[in-house]
């Protein structure tokens, strides 16, 4: 009896030391993973006692292991591109500044168009209240008599947008151009709860602003 309970306490010094390593690592993915295969060797540890099972410590350990559970969950979740369709996951390798969970808050409010005609996005000198990704096709752009267009993988209005500002130009998806389409003070709302939500998308900004500014110079 006494030698079976020092071997099978073996589980238990290896839970403990799981335990530990766990909460010295910073990573929380990683913390979770190691507390919660600690946790299963105390389970496996109180189910097996040799003068039986350990009910109380055993339904204890199982409800805080099934807490942990669901927490690493949504991390992996958080963290992988997983459930994500195929034109999110398109969108998303364009906005490498965001982090798979940030992806997901920003497109939970995103609306997505195919145009089936030629439509207007955006009229200069209105107030901003939207704001558009490319994703497929076009954009045609007149600005003080002047046009251009603007193509696929570019924002569209992302300076009237970090200016709280008005349209510089009037702007129109052509014929087949797929976009996709926010409310910029449901982002900017956002935004200001989240500061690492507010860093990535002002870094994906000044990205998108540098492309758009080197291109021009080609």
């Amino acid at each position: 009896m006494v030698e079976s309970i020092i071997s099978i306490s073996v589980l238990l010094n290896l839970g403990g030391l799981l335990y530990f390593i766990g909460f010295l690592v910073r990573d929380e993915l990683i913390l979770r993973i190691l507390i919660l295969s600690g946790t299963t060797l105390y389970l496996i540890y109180y189910l097996f006692f040799p003068t039986g099972p350990l009910w109380n410590a055993f339904i204890t350990s199982s409800i805080l292991g099934m807490a942990n559970l669901w927490v690493l969950g949504k991390i992996v979740f958080e963290r992988t591109t997983l459930a994500l369709s195929e034109n999110e996951k398109r969108l998303y390798k364009c906005f490498e500044t965001l982090t798979p969970g940030q992806f997901r808050l920003l497109i939970k409010h995103a609306k997505w168009h195919s145009a089936q005609e030629e439509i207007q996005l955006c009229t200069q000198g209105e107030q901003a209240n939207k704001l558009y990704y490319i994703l497929d096709g076009s954009i045609s752009i007149t600005k003080n008599g002047k046009n251009f267009s603007l193509e696929e993988n570019n924002f569209l209005g992302e300076v009237a947008f970090i200016l709280d500002d008005k349209y510089s130009a009037s702007a129109y998806a052509n014929k087949g151009t797929f976009f996709i389409e926010w409310n910029n003070q449901i982002i900017k709302k956002m935004m200001s709860k989240n500061a690492n939500l507010h860093n990535a998308i002002i870094a994906l900004f000044n990205k998108d602003l540098a492309l758009k500014v080197s291109s021009s110079y080609k």
